[in-house]
């Protein structure tokens, strides 16, 4: 279930990213735009926010991280541009149960799971629940928990939320940023934290 948050924040960082002013020409992605890194980790923390800033859309980085990544089958992601375009994708050697769903504004994805009810589940919640964007995060979280979750059980959870000036006092862009680490119960931890981080830098 952690890996399901970490993607779901994945999700809402790619949401903050501002819209650029439209281009003649939007660049087509092409292998020449991935820079290459000591590791794959560091290889898409720098080469996926240039590649949407470049003007290529989620499926255009899916192609060329097919070019680029001989690991590819063995990841899993979820992207979403500013404009609400997105995709989910899973590579074949991820460990069952593992999918995703993806729409207008939103991609959710998993692996280890109990099975595809918990990516159905986590939607459901995402796109009915009247609640701000950090709760409706939380609240499709718990849903897939509760229709299965990870089918190993369940211990930490983060959640990350950014937006261009929405940090306390508008000093920075991350708005919320909170992780539980070890916790029977870490969802519901998560809330209880998020009350506090309201209390605390939202007056």
């Amino acid at each position: 279930l952690f890996l399901l948050l970490r993607w779901l924040a994945l999700l809402c960082n790619l949401l903050a990213f501002p819209r650029l002013r439209p281009r003649p020409t939007p660049p087509k992605p092409t292998a020449s735009l991935l820079v290459p890194a000591r590791n794959e980790a560091e290889n898409l923390k720098r080469t996926l926010p240039a590649l949407l800033r470049q003007g290529a859309s989620p499926e255009g980085v899916l192609e060329a991280f097919r070019r680029t990544d001989p690991g590819l089958e063995k990841r899993q992601f979820g992207l979403v541009a500013a404009t609400g375009e997105s995709l989910t994708f899973t590579g074949a050697e991820c460990h069952p149960w593992a999918g995703g769903v993806a729409g207008k504004g939103f991609a959710a994805q998993g692996n280890l799971l109990s099975g595809s009810e918990v990516v159905e589940a986590m939607v459901e919640t995402f796109l009915t629940a009247q609640a701000p964007f950090p709760e409706r995060l939380l609240l499709a979280l718990k849903a897939g928990e509760e229709a299965g979750g990870d089918r190993r059980g369940k211990q930490s959870a983060a959640l990350l939320v950014v937006g261009e000036g929405k940090g306390y006092g508008g000093l920075w862009d991350r708005y919320v940023d909170l992780r539980v680490d070890d916790h029977p119960e870490p969802i519901d931890e998560l809330f209880r934290l998020l009350s506090l981080h309201r209390l605390l830098f939202e007056r």
